[in-house]
């Protein structure tokens, strides 16, 4: 918390203000999803394993979609803004419903990367591979 003094008052008095300052102020949706990017360990530390991972199925109403679980030690570190494909993809970071989607040019790639936010900050509790 701050203390300080105005200029004085038209009666020759001085007015005391207060502000409150907030010394941890927590960083945006996309400062996290960058530092997830760009730390293995930061980002190692941030999911919740065993992380879900639905790969959704594009036949009939007889097919299910298919949900794995990967473990801790199976993780990899995955850098959202270079994910790898040899596709053009874009990578998007959507703060209002805490998702990154990575989404091909053309070529049916759509994963979506869900984030909730616990303990103060945020964590990947869920990965859905939509590509086609």
């Amino acid at each position: 918390m701050l203390v300080g003094c105005k200029h004085p008052n038209g009666n020759g008095g001085k007015t005391a203000t207060t502000t409150r300052v907030n010394k941890l102020e927590e960083p945006s949706f996309e400062e996290f999803v960058k530092n997830f990017c760009s730390d293995s360990c930061f980002q190692i530390n941030h999911i919740s394993f065993p992380l879900e991972m639905t790969i959704c199925c594009e036949g009939g109403m007889n097919e299910r979609d298919s949900v794995y679980f990967i473990e801790r030690n199976d993780w990899r570190h995955d850098d959202l803004f270079n994910p790898g494909y040899e596709e053009k993809v874009s990578t998007n970071i959507y703060a209002d419903n805490n998702t990154v989607l990575i989404s091909g040019d053309d070529c049916g790639i759509h994963v979506t990367y869900m984030f909730k936010r616990t303990n103060g900050t945020w964590t990947l509790y869920k990965i859905d591979d939509g590509s086609m």
